[in-house]
């Protein structure tokens, strides 16, 4: 049974709860979820898998602000957004879905 890695960030004057499953990373279809604290039914899934993707504050701060930008609202219940990363930087992903690919990125151009 793996524990959960469970960690505060501190991002635009709201804290932020970011999770991940030890031992996990090396499991497909796992995600690090990110919810505003005391507001844990709004979850910005972080796809962890990519060569571009460094689990660290700085990127975890950087995936927050991203989702926020990009219609994540963490105060409104069931309000989750999926996004992954490129070489590019952030992308927002299909539902779901468990690994970054270009045929899961949500074309918004």
């Amino acid at each position: 049974m793996s524990r959960v890695i469970k960690r505060k960030i501190k991002v635009l004057d709201n804290v932020y709860i970011w999770t991940l499953k030890r031992h996990s990373i090396y499991i497909k279809n796992v995600y690090i979820k990110v919810f505003k604290e005391n507001y844990p039914n709004s979850i910005l899934y972080i796809d962890p898998y990519s060569w571009h993707f460094e689990i660290r504050p700085k990127t975890i701060m950087n995936a927050i602000i991203y989702g926020l930008d990009n219609g994540w609202q963490p105060e409104i219940n069931n309000c989750s957004l999926f996004i992954g990363i490129n070489e590019n930087g952030f992308v927002k992903l299909k539902e779901n879905s468990f690994y970054f690919d270009e045929r899961n990125r949500i074309n918004e151009e």
